[in-house]
C-alpha cells in the first residue's frame, strides 16, 4: 500500500454551489447556526456538528465530479498501480490536505481515508472517537455486525 498526503495531489472541487449561489467551499455563517435547527446538534459546551444540508443525496455530485479528469485533462488516479486507489482533498480550519492510496485490499484503502479525513477534522481527538462523532450525527442508518458478513 502506498499513501501520500501532500497539497497538490487531488484537484479541488470549487464550481458546485448550493441553492443559494453560495460555493460549496464559501464558510457557514452565523445565521446558518441556529441552534434550535434540526439540522444542529450538540456534543458538549459550545461544541456543535451542524448539517449544512437537507438532502440526503447533497454528496452525488461530489461523487460524479471525483471521477472527471482535472482540467488539464489527467485524472489523479492514473498513476496509481493498486486495484483500489482513490484520491481526496479536504479544506478545514487548519488548511487544506490531500491524500492518494493505492492498494489491493479495499478495506485498507478505506481505513486510510477514514483515519485520515478524521485527523483533519478533528486533529486532537483519535481517529475511532472523531470517527464516531461523524457517524452518530450522519443521517445514515447504520449499524456494524461484523459477525453477520
Amino acid at each position: 500500500m502506498r499513501l501520500a498526503s501532500t497539497d497538490n495531489d487531488c484537484p479541488t472541487r470549487s464550481a458546485m454551489s448550493d441553492d443559494a449561489g453560495r460555493a460549496a467551499s464559501d464558510p457557514v455563517r452565523p445565521a446558518d447556526l441556529e441552534l434550535a435547527d434540526d439540522r444542529v446538534r450538540r456534543l458538549d459546551d459550545d461544541r456543535y456538528v451542524v448539517r449544512v444540508d437537507d438532502d440526503a443525496d447533497a454528496g452525488t455530485d461530489a461523487v460524479r465530479e471525483s471521477r472527471e479528469s482535472t482540467s488539464d485533462g489527467t485524472n489523479p488516479l492514473d498513476d496509481l498501480d493498486g486495484a483500489h486507489a482513490l484520491c481526496a482533498h479536504a479544506r478545514t480550519e487548519t488548511g487544506e490536505d490531500a491524500l492518494r492510496v493505492e492498494t489491493n485490499d479495499v478495506s485498507r484503502a478505506f481505513e486510510s481515508f477514514l483515519r485520515w479525513y478524521a485527523g483533519r477534522v478533528a486533529p486532537d481527538e483519535p481517529p475511532e472517537v472523531a470517527l464516531a462523532v461523524l457517524l452518530s450525527n450522519a443521517s445514515l442508518d447504520l449499524a456494524v455486525d461484523p459477525g453477520g458478513r
